[in-house]
């Protein structure tokens, strides 16, 4: 991951696809977090949601560690 992410906080849609490099859809988000692989949202108001900072972070530091190596 080549973005750096504040300590703590929570993290909206455009900041989370930029940490993708905006290659990715909220539909493919949407899908890994019903299929329990990326953390779940956090409901900010009545239309908007976001994600906690630490469990993002987290789940980047995990991927990178698991497909270090694979091409």
């Amino acid at each position: 991951m080549t973005k750096a992410l504040p300590i703590r906080g929570v993290i909206r849609w455009p900041g989370l696809r930029t940490l993708f490099n905006d290659d990715i859809s909220r539909s493919t988000i949407d899908r890994w977090i019903k299929d329990k692989r990326f953390p779940a949202k956090i409901q900010l108001g009545k239309n908007s949601v976001g994600w906690d900072l630490v469990e993002v972070e987290q789940w980047f530091q995990e991927k990178a560690r698991t497909t270090k190596g694979v091409i």
